[in-house]
């Protein structure tokens, strides 16, 4: 049998532009079903709110800066291989940084902090991702 998800998102949020900052607070919640039922492995419910503050920079603008810290909180639904479910909780940190260069190309650069936590010590991890790059519009 292979193996189908199917997922049920709420995803709000409600943005404040002061100026040249910007403040988004995100929240964003989700359940998950599988049709796995060997060990019941897929089936969990999230919620995770997050905190955007950006500004642009320089007098054209062209320098955009944000940060977002995050913070969710996965409980998995019972499984039949351990006594006691499993719940993560992970914590998020990105910065990101962006240049505009012409109306169609843009230089990013961002990076991310990821932890998470869990009361099954082989879930635990640290990861450290950074992005370089060029977008282009077109």
């Amino acid at each position: 049998i292979v193996r189908e998800d199917i997922r049920h998102t709420a995803d709000l949020y409600v943005t404040r532009y002061l100026g040249k900052f910007t403040l988004k607070i995100k929240y964003k919640a989700y359940i998950n079903f599988s049709n796995d039922q060997y060990q019941e492995y897929y089936d969990y419910n999230s919620w995770k709110p997050s905190l955007t503050t950006s500004r642009t920079f320089l007098k054209d603008d062209k320098l955009y800066v944000s940060f977002t810290p995050s913070f969710e909180h996965k409980n998995y639904h019972h499984r039949i291989a351990v006594e006691t479910a499993r719940y993560d909780s992970v914590y998020t940190y990105k910065t990101s940084i962006n240049y505009t260069l012409t109306k169609l190309l843009t230089l990013t650069f961002s990076n991310t902090y990821k932890r998470v936590d869990t009361n099954h010590t082989s879930g635990r991890y640290k990861n450290i991702t950074t992005v370089m790059g060029i977008t282009a519009d077109f």
